[in-house]
């Protein structure tokens, strides 16, 4: 879409900004073992170079489950604004978005994505797409620790009080 190009970055550099190996996580004592274990659940190309970062091994939508929101898609423009690790793939992190390209890269469908580094709530209104699938940040596996746990207090944790 030509109007999309014009108000947001694309992406096409698969290059990280820093040296990353998914293993080196694990290695490092970066995940828990709990986390690491459940690699080729979540992916079942892990160990064809699978890219990772810490964040994304508790937040990224299992294989399994891609498949199937793919399935009932098909032939829609689908926006995912938290692609986090990726249809049109936003994300406000530039590393996100080259770990998602790596991973497409993996399963041969890069040609399908749109890659696209900004703020999906500075963007959204200017996009067009037919399906919106959200899995957004949640805070992480720290929930456990609070005394409960609802959207009041994600959004407390995460915003600050809100959006």
């Amino acid at each position: 879409n030509p109007h999309q190009n014009s108000i947001i970055k694309k992406t096409h550099s698969n290059q990280l900004n820093c040296q990353f190996n998914t293993n080196n996580l694990h290695q490092n004592k970066q995940l828990p073992t709990k986390y690491w274990s459940m690699r080729h659940l979540l992916f079942t190309n892990f160990d064809r170079g699978i890219l990772l970062d810490t964040e994304s091994f508790y937040s990224v939508c299992p294989e399994v489950l891609s498949y199937h929101i793919a399935k009932r898609c098909k032939n829609n423009i689908v926006l995912d604004p938290f692609c986090g690790a990726g249809v049109l793939a936003c994300d406000i992190d530039p590393n996100k978005i080259r770990l998602a390209r790596n991973n497409a890269e993996i399963y041969g469908v890069p040609h399908k994505i749109d890659f696209v580094v900004g703020d999906i709530f500075q963007i959204y209104l200017k996009l067009r797409a037919d399906v919106v699938f959200m899995s957004p940040p949640w805070g992480g596996p720290g929930y456990s620790f609070d005394k409960s746990y609802s959207l009041t207090s994600m959004c407390d944790n995460y915003f600050r009080g809100g959006f």
